[in-house]
Formats: C-alpha cells, sequence, structure tokens
C-alpha cells in the first residue's frame, strides 16, 4: 500500500503494518549561516528505506511473528 502524505514520500506498509520511508539525516546550522527565514537545517543525507528499518525476518518482536 503506497503511502504519500506532508511526511512520508514513495514509503510503503509492509505485511504487518510497519511503514517503511526514507529516513534523512540533517545537520543544524550555526547561527551565521541560515540565510532566510526557518533556513536551519542541512540535509546530509537520505538512508533509503530498505536500509533504514529492518526486515520482518530479521525483527526481534514476539508479536510480528505472528504474521
Amino acid at each position: 500500500m503506497p503511502v504519500n502524505d506532508f511526511i512520508t514520500k514513495n514509503g510503503r506498509i509492509r505485511q504487518g503494518g510497519g511503514l517503511v520511508r526514507d529516513m534523512y539525516r540533517f545537520r543544524v546550522k550555526s547561527s551565521e549561516e541560515p540565510k532566510y527565514k526557518f533556513d536551519y537545517y542541512q540535509l546530509l543525507a537520505t538512508i533509503p528505506g530498505e536500509k533504514a528499518f529492518r526486515t520482518m525476518e530479521e525483527g526481534r518482536c514476539p508479536l510480528l511473528r505472528k504474521f
């Protein structure tokens, strides 16, 4: 099931109900760096959802073993 909303772009719901989406690594800018209003963060990396979240088989939650 695809998920596209104000937080998630091209995410998906996997079996068991978990959301898999890209994750982002940011750095807070120093007080001298912002060039405009709300320019507080610098995107350093995008981690693909497949690397950011474990598969159900790798997970250790006993509740997921029911699926």
